[in-house]
């Protein structure tokens, strides 16, 4: 997945970036300086789970839909089961009797490229 990026020739040649922390953060694009960061109100990705189905354990969604446990061990196990898929089709009982249930949150933040005042929220 590209970041959404938008360039404006004005005087200070803005690049509007959103960051995988939920910020975006309007950047000089001929010197790299930010402007200005605004906060959107969290993560573009985040995951909950049940410690007694995972242990100590921890589920990591990736920015490419897949899905891992990332172990006590440091080590990294593909989940049997596809971000798109646990928002698709949830609540659903996988091949192992795990219960999946996502959702999927989209915001469009209109802000003002001078000063980073966001102007509007629409939530869907």
């Amino acid at each position: 997945k590209e970041v959404l990026s938008q360039q404006w020739e004005g005087e200070d040649k803005l690049v509007v970036v959103g960051t995988m922390d939920g910020r975006v953060h309007g950047v000089c694009r001929e010197t790299g300086s930010v402007k200005w960061s605004v906060e959107t109100g969290g993560p573009m990705l985040s995951a909950f789970q049940n410690s007694s189905m995972f242990g100590e354990g921890t589920v990591v969604p990736s920015i490419n839909g897949g899905v891992f446990l990332l172990g006590e061990d440091r080590t990294l196990q593909a989940l049997p089961v596809s971000a798109q898929e646990l928002v698709h089709n949830s609540p659903f009982v996988g091949e192992d009797g795990t219960v999946y249930v996502g959702a999927k949150r989209t915001q469009l933040l209109m802000i003002d490229a001078e000063t980073g005042q966001v102007d509007s929220v629409y939530s869907g």
